[in-house]
């Protein structure tokens, strides 16, 4: 916890809030799926749902002991960086930060550092020429009632 004067940092992306969003400070509520509560769900290939909740940072990775989500392929082994990239709440918005990945993390087919997420988007975790459909996601967020 930051004391008066002090800003907090993510202990998990290093980060302060800030960061996410270039230093914008006002605070907007995201909506959220009625049904659970999440910010966001990430549709696998199978149509298996992923929850993505409104607290913390959602790590996607290869180590299933530190990541919220972990993926790896038989087929592509360690396309999958251990700590690979991170989902965070920020102010109005919802991101995917990079973290620091070997093979990247692409939306919509373009490898980004970080990157505002948005309904239909299409995340895949390392290189998309190389990643079997189980490292591909689909982004379903819900409707904003503003």
């Amino acid at each position: 916890l930051a004391t008066p004067g002090q800003q907090m940092v993510s202990l998990t992306t290093g980060c302060t809030p800030a960061d996410y969003i270039g230093g914008a400070r006002k605070r907007l509520k995201l909506a959220c799926h009625p049904s659970c509560g999440c910010m966001l769900h990430l549709i696998r290939e199978t149509g298996e749902t992923v929850h993505v909740p409104r607290v913390g940072d959602f790590v996607i990775g290869r180590n299933p002991k530190t990541s919220n989500l972990a993926l790896d392929s038989p087929e592509v082994p360690n396309m999958v960086s251990r700590r690979h990239a991170v989902i965070v709440s920020a102010e109005d918005a919802v991101m995917i930060v990079d973290c620091e990945s070997v093979n990247g993390t692409y939306v919509n087919g373009r490898r980004v550092g970080r990157e505002t997420l948005r309904q239909g988007d299409a995340l895949v975790i390392g290189n998309p020429l190389q990643s079997p459909g189980s490292l591909r996601l689909t982004v379903d967020m819900p409707i904003s009632m503003s």
